[in-house]
């Protein structure tokens, strides 16, 4: 998993981002679909999985650890 999360982990902000954008812009246009807490949610798994990406926050393993 730790491999699979270096190679392809600079790439999985994009789908959160777009699904955020989304969500936000029927939250505030009230187009009727889009909810406050997806919202909230998918931009903060963007902004986590952005911080992967760059090195911000690094994957950690508890059993690579011991």
């Amino acid at each position: 998993m730790k491999k699979f999360v270096q190679m392809y982990g600079r790439y999985f902000f994009v789908l959160p981002t777009i699904l955020a954008i989304v969500e936000w812009y029927g939250s505030i246009f009230g187009k009727g679909w889009g909810d406050w807490f997806s919202a909230v949610m998918f931009t903060g798994l963007a902004y986590y999985f952005y911080g992967m990406s760059t090195g911000k926050y690094k994957y950690s393993n508890d059993k690579e650890e011991k």
